[in-house]
């Protein structure tokens, strides 16, 4: 009776080491699953980064291939931004922001992969020209009320004032007259006083020298007047374009006399030949005027106009200078 009773409790001890063995291979089963599981979401998730990084790039690269063959267009109206679908996913410019003229370009692009969307910005610099037929189109400036908040002074002696005078205008110039133009005078107190600096206003297209034989055309009107006694002081006034990545300016026009005589004079000149090798991305009014109490010169500028063309322009060639993966 005893050696039965030992046999069926060995019999239950076996059965639940068996059910016990079996409740831990099947909690493993289930980890593991659970586990692998785990892992190949991550792993989608790291794949989906992956290819929605690549997109990103293949937006930037369509952006770059539209810059090549118009220098000229980096802001987000001009470079396509439409949504593109590509390898299961899709891609897209958020924006496009011009900070040196034709030069350099800062885009935002993203790609979307599943529920992942990667942005990347990118800073695009032109190591080339704008291409076409060298030059930069058509300019003009007719300094209407407000314009000169895009013409800022940088002066070294500022004994006067320059501003838009709204009482004058050069009727006989070439051009649209706004009933404005730029006015300088010197101060009246004390002895001699100078007023020399420039002011320049940013070209929307640069004038591209690099590939040589660039002319300008340009006109423009100025007069001059002496309040009190005249004198025989010379008035410097120059008109120049200027290249804001290599500092030098080219005077395209200028007058140093003492005229006096408070009359608009017109002034038109065609196929100026400008220096080779640069890219003027600015219009720029340089000034020395000087005088005294007594003898206060005046000095005005109105319709100036200047377009370019001829030579062969470097083509552009933008290279992406850096590039960082950021929120959208």
């Amino acid at each position: 009776m005893t050696s039965q009773l030992k046999k069926h409790q060995r019999g239950a001890v076996s059965a639940i080491m068996v059910y016990v063995l079996l409740a831990i291979v099947g909690g493993m089963l289930i980890a593991s699953q659970l586990m692998s599981g785990a892992s190949l979401s991550g792993n989608n998730q790291k794949s989906d980064h992956l290819q929605a990084l690549f997109l990103a790039e293949s937006a930037l690269e369509r952006e770059i291939a539209a810059l090549n063959a118009d220098a000229t267009i980096c802001n987000a109206s001009s470079l396509p931004v439409n949504l593109q679908n590509f390898a299961g996913g899709t891609f897209e410019t958020i924006s496009a922001n011009i900070v040196t003229t034709n030069m350099e370009c800062i885009v935002k692009v993203k790609g979307i992969k599943n529920s992942v969307v990667t942005v990347i910005e990118a800073t695009l610099e032109n190591q080339g020209g704008i291409g076409g037929g060298g030059g930069g189109g058509s300019y003009e400036e007719h300094f209407p009320s407000g314009s000169l908040a895009t013409w800022p002074a940088t002066e070294t002696s500022s004994e006067g004032s320059s501003s838009l005078d709204a009482g004058e205008n050069c009727t006989t110039c070439a051009g649209t007259p706004s009933g404005q133009a730029l006015y300088f005078i010197t101060a009246t107190g004390g002895g001699w006083n100078n007023l020399i600096g420039y002011r320049q206003e940013q070209l929307m297209t640069a004038i591209d020298t690099t590939g040589g034989g660039v002319t300008v055309d340009f006109s423009l009107g100025y007069k001059k007047n002496v309040i009190g006694s005249t004198g025989g002081v010379k008035q410097r006034i120059y008109l120049e374009l200027y290249d804001s990545t290599n500092g030098v300016s080219e005077v395209i026009w200028q007058n140093i006399s003492t005229i006096d005589t408070n009359v608009w004079i017109p002034v038109s000149q065609t196929s100026v030949a400008l220096n080779n090798g640069r890219i003027y991305d600015y219009v720029r009014i340089s000034y020395n005027i000087k005088g005294k109490a007594g003898r206060e010169p005046e000095v005005w500028m109105d319709e100036i106009n200047i377009s370019s063309g001829g030579g062969g322009g470097a083509s552009p060639d933008w290279q992406t200078i850096k590039w960082d993966e950021v929120n959208q």
